[in-house]
């Protein structure tokens, strides 16, 4: 709570850290504590961004990876963390639901979670495709390195990396004995538990791994009239994997892993009302009453009249197999992942009205995939082929019974129903050196899409429940089903480029490519009209890049792009002769975006300084009238990201002590337009702290951490209903100390 005692609490905390970190430079300087006499560098850092390992700074590809070290620092817990290191990236809560990730980059998202809908960057674990947004903003935990590749990446990665694709990596199981423990607490009554044990099963032929995560705090708000808390958290996260060697060259790596997520409903504010919906109080009894005195972007005491449960259960099995053929390497990934989420009694809107609230919603999805990928290294290692075949299948069933506001009608819609999505890809790529210092890349892939849904839409009508499907499609008289017939959609995204290694130094490249998102059925609608399919989206993007690093001391990456957005998914609000109206997606228009990425590590001595700059401008060029959108720029911005940090060691004679702080700040959100109706979204800075002491000739690791020590209000998202638009607060300061055992890891 941010209220009274939890105010309180946190300035205690804060004066404690403050006069600990006192002590600890006071320590460091008593003892003579210097930086190290030898001056650190950067470490050489091998990527699979391109399906085979390179060094990162002689891939053709605006990169961001970030090393299990550089998590820990940041405080990099969740894949929604990650907009705050990586330029060009945002990452924001979606209403009512904790676990999912709206992942934008270089302004390309998709804001709706139908099962209907793709995301527009694509999210990986250990090389398996993380399907949906939903479920998708998975734990960080005992990652080696998390690679954030940004622009189109249709080739390698498929549909819809249309803006970019994530990608985590597990640490894998090693042949020794090795563990780690920490537990961290703080305000909010947060407490962490974080552990991991490798074990070898039996010598160099199998090892053993898990690691997992508990991570529970209070609300960070609360609804006041109910006595409830809001945001409050209580997350347990498992993964466990087994290596085995059967031979030499070959690895099997069997992997499974699990999300339980339980907590209160989120803090949801109240921004503005528009029409007839002010005129709500009064048609309900209080005319004295009006919405404009629930407003509150940022607050943290509101006046919800619903506070339900979220349940989410994220399960997944994955075994891979690697094989080291001479000049060629095979990999198989099989993999299965399922969601169930389950969530009851949400307030939308921060008031105590019904403008529009979740009465329940339950999710589940089912996924499928078997990918196999062949490179192969020939003419002396002067070309390099990777070549793979793809084939993805998911069903995902919705059931949401929603309220909300139909000018001062109110309506319960269920939107109901069944999608059910396969894919099929073949993709090659080729990379031929030309010279010792010239080369060209060129990759083609084909990609075929397959889309069906079985819609049950209806609605509640003085509590009885009405049919909202057209007669004409239903699949018998006086049954509320319709089972679609089959789209299919093929698109074969590509990409063509050069690159130049002007000495052992500097790396300069300039590519074209082309990336693709799916299309598929609008899921609310109820008529042959508006249940038709959208098709895909594309982009063209043009990039022109160069990579430095200069004597181990200093690494700067420098991105440049322009693309073409075309045949855009876009909403509106159509004429719906059973529903009244629905939302639904339709192509058309065009767009292009423009921006680039800086990224820069350097070592002044010890102390190592990092920052990126993230910039991206967008503007329709064309939009149908049918489109109903006045925005001059596409959401998914915000225009400008920056991030920095500096990390100090000091050395005493009792151990190190490591000073890390962080610096993050993202720029308006939005077009004018929409920030003219919202007034919200306004840019802001997160500053973080993390401050470390380890043992001398220990595993024994002390810290004192703080994230947005500053207490800076801002909104992490907002959602705009049409006559209603709520507001999601960023989380508040929060302080507290960890303690950490290492045993066996060098």
């Amino acid at each position: 709570m941010r209220i009274a005692h939890g105010v309180a609490w946190t300035r205690s905390v804060a004066v404690a850290c403050v006069a600990a970190l006192a002590a600890l430079a006071a320590a460091a300087h008593a003892s003579g504590a210097v930086a190290a006499a030898t001056p650190a560098s950067l470490e050489e850092v091998i990527v699979t961004a391109q399906r085979r390992s390179e060094d990162l700074q002689r891939v053709p590809v605006a990169l961001t990876a970030l090393s299990a070290l550089d998590l820990q620092q940041r405080q990099l817990d969740t894949l929604s963390d990650l907009q705050y290191a990586a330029p060009n990236l945002a990452v924001w809560p979606v209403v009512g639901n904790s676990m999912t990730a709206t992942i934008s980059m270089r302004g390309q998202v998709e804001p709706d979670l139908l099962p209907t809908n793709d995301p527009a960057v694509a999210t990986y674990l250990d090389g398996v495709y993380i399907g949906r947004m939903t479920g998708a903003n998975l734990d960080l935990l005992d990652l080696e390195r998390v690679e954030v590749l940004r622009g189109p990446q249709g080739t390698l990665y498929g549909r819809n990396a249309l803006g970019g694709a994530i990608s985590l990596i597990s640490r894998k199981p090693l042949p020794k004995l090795e563990a780690s423990l920490s537990a961290s607490a703080g305000n909010f009554a947060s407490r962490e538990f974080r552990g991991m044990l490798n074990v070898p099963l039996s010598a160099e032929r199998s090892a053993l791994r898990i690691a997992a995560s508990h991570v529970q705090h209070d609300g960070y708000g609360r609804a006041v009239l109910l006595g409830a808390e809001l945001s409050d958290a209580d997350t347990d996260y498992v993964r466990t994997q087994l290596r085995l060697w059967p031979a030499p060259g070959w690895t099997i790596d069997l992997a499974a892993d699990l999300t339980s997520a339980h907590h209160s409903s989120q803090l949801i504010t109240f921004n503005s009302a528009f029409g007839e919906a002010n005129d709500i109080p009064a048609a309900s009894g209080h005319p004295e009453d009006q919405l404009d005195n629930y407003r509150g972007n940022a607050a943290d005491a509101i006046k919800d009249n619903r506070v339900g449960p979220f349940a989410a259960r994220i399960w997944g099995v994955a075994a891979t197999v690697g094989a080291e053929l001479g000049i060629a390497s095979l990999t198989s990934i099989t993999a299965f992942r399922r969601l169930d989420l389950s969530i009851r009694d949400t307030d939308l809107d921060g008031t105590p009205y019904d403008l529009a609230a979740v009465i329940s919603r339950d999710q589940s999805e089912y996924q499928f995939s078997q990918e196999v990928q062949l490179n192969i290294a020939g003419a002396g290692g002067r070309s390099r082929w990777t070549a793979g075949a793809l084939y993805f299948s998911e069903s995902g069933a919705l059931f949401a019974h929603n309220a909300n506001l139909v000018p001062l009608s109110p309506a319960e819609n269920l939107t109901r129903g069944i999608a059910e999505n396969e894919s099929a890809a073949l993709w090659l790529q080729l990379r031929q050196s030309l010279s010792s210092r010239f080369g060209v890349t060129a990759g083609v892939r084909y990609n075929v899409d397959w889309r069906r849904l079985i819609s049950r839409n209806a609605a509640l009508e003085d509590g009885q429940e009405v049919c909202q499907l057209d007669p004409s499609i239903v699949d018998a008289p006086g049954v509320c089903q319709a089972t679609l017939p089959v789209h299919r959609f093929s698109y074969v995204p590509f990409t063509l480029g050069v690159d130049f290694a002007a000495n052992d130094a500097e790396f300069l490249y300039a590519k074209v490519s082309r990336g693709y998102r799916a299309g598929g059925f609008n899921m609310r609608g109820g008529t042959p009209v508006d249940l038709l399919t959208f098709a895909p989206e594309h982009v063209t993007s043009y990039e022109i890049g160069s990579k430095t690093e200069l004597r181990r001391r200093l690494r700067f990456d420098l991105s440049v792009f322009y693309s073409d957005f075309r045949d855009i998914q876009l909403g509106e609000d159509v004429p719906d002769p059973i529903q009244g109206t629905t939302f639904i997606k339709q192509n058309g228009g065009r767009a292009r975006l423009i921006g680039g990425e800086a990224e820069l590590i350097a070592y002044l001595g010890k102390l190592r300084v990092s920052g990126a700059l993230g910039i991206t401008d967008g503007k329709y060029l064309q939009l149908p009238p049918s489109a109903g959108i006045v925005l001059s720029t596409p959401l998914g911005l915000p225009k400008t990201t920056v991030s920095a940090a500096v990390d100090l060691p000091l050395n005493t004679a009792a151990g190190e002590v490591l000073l890390h702080a962080d610096y993050a700040w993202h720029s308006d959100d939005g077009s004018p337009e929409f920030q003219a109706r919202c007034r919200c979204h306004n840019a802001y800075g997160l500053l973080n702290a993390l401050v470390t002491f380890t043992v001398r000739g220990t595993g024994l690791q002390l810290g004192l951490w703080g994230r947005n020590l500053t207490n800076t209000r801002y909104l992490a998202q907002s959602v705009d209903f049409d006559y209603l638009i709520d507001t999601i607060p960023g989380d508040p300061r929060t302080l507290g100390a960890q303690v950490s055992y290492v045993f066996g890891r060098r």
